[in-house]
């Protein structure tokens, strides 16, 4: 009975590993990383989000969005770098500049109505009134060739036959150490938080814009919708050092989007679920591996292939049609 059971325990051990090996394949295969390089900061998404309604100036953006000037001005740099801005000039003598947005700019419309549409649920009415897109009609994410709306369990991933990690084809596996550590060293300093705010409490997460705006945390959220629910593997997939990881996912389970799980009582072992306001991330998430796959892909195309299993096609997310507004009600409880 005892041989029994510890060969069950083996064979649900080696399922579980076989399964966040390939959920950490996903990952690696996906353009997660350099989305969130470039649009994985709050004061980005409210930027880029002020912008939808046409150019603006910069003491205009300052005042819409309460950001001091200085991290505007970083911010403006990054995404004209980027390519997701322009500069319009609109006097001469001396000269002076407005900034609208790129078409590669607006095509991340979709990333934030899907913030938006997240908010519209669960954010509090505070949070919701107070995104810059008042004038922006509602519209939803949905698969391009059945027009359904998404859900993280009708999707199905797997790596394009042509893509290889970048370690793998020099002859060694890759770690997450070498794939993303690049990626890492290109966060800009003036987005990294000072001392003090590392030290404080952590704010809470009223929006999704707060949880997908903050790179380690999107990148957190990431992993549990590849499908890495333990902190050793998800440690290893994403290369975080255990403190910012571990403060992470305690974040993610105050805020009620992610549920701690036992997974072994000796020694204790947690497992990290996503609940239905963390699965609600979902269209969020694939807005972005949709807008990577169109702009940052390459010739060698999107590197991870995505299945709609209710009508079996590959999964193109895209905006349904603008729908007429409508007070939304909000959840006062979470």
């Amino acid at each position: 009975m005892t041989r029994s059971r510890a060969g069950a325990a083996a064979d649900a051990a080696a399922s579980e590993a076989a399964r966040a090996a390939e959920a950490a394949r996903h990952i690696r295969a996906s353009l997660v990383i350099p989305v969130l390089d470039i649009i994985g900061d709050r004061w980005t998404l409210l930027l880029v989000a002020a912008l939808a309604a046409g150019p603006a100036r910069f003491d205009g953006l300052a005042r819409r969005i309460g950001i001091a000037r200085s991290t505007l001005a970083q911010r403006l740099e990054d995404l004209a770098r980027d390519g997701l801005i322009e500069r319009i000039a609109y006097q001469g003598n001396p000269p002076r500049f407005e900034y609208g947005l790129s078409a590669k700019g607006r095509d991340t419309l979709a990333i934030l109505h899907a913030i938006r549409d997240w908010d519209r649920t669960w954010a509090s009415a505070e949070a919701f009134e107070s995104w810059p897109m008042d004038d922006e009609p509602e519209r939803r994410i949905v698969c391009r060739a059945c027009r359904a709306p998404i859900h993280a369990r009708d999707v199905a991933y797997r790596p394009a036959s042509s893509v290889e990690p970048r370690a793998a084809r020099r002859g060694r596996p890759a770690d997450a150490a070498e794939l993303w550590g690049e990626a890492s060293l290109r966060q800009k300093a003036a987005r990294r938080p000072s001392r003090s705010q590392r030290r404080a409490r952590p704010q809470p997460l009223t929006s999704a814009a707060d949880a997908l705006g903050n790179r380690s945390l999107a990148l957190v959220i990431a992993a549990a919708f590849f499908g890495l629910r333990r902190f050793s593997d998800m440690e290893k997939a994403l290369g975080l050092a255990p403190n910012v990881l571990a403060r992470r996912l305690d974040e993610l389970v105050a805020a009620g989007m992610m549920a701690r799980h036992v997974y072994r009582e000796r020694p204790r072992r947690w497992q990290y679920i996503l609940t239905e306001k963390g699965l609600d991330l979902y269209p969020v998430i694939v807005a972005q591996i949709g807008w990577a796959d169109r702009w940052l892909a390459g010739a060698s195309g999107p590197p991870l292939a995505l299945t709609h299993r209710p009508c079996g096609k590959a999964l193109v997310p895209v905006l349904d049609a603008p729908r007429p507004r409508l007070v939304s009600p909000h959840r006062t409880s979470h």
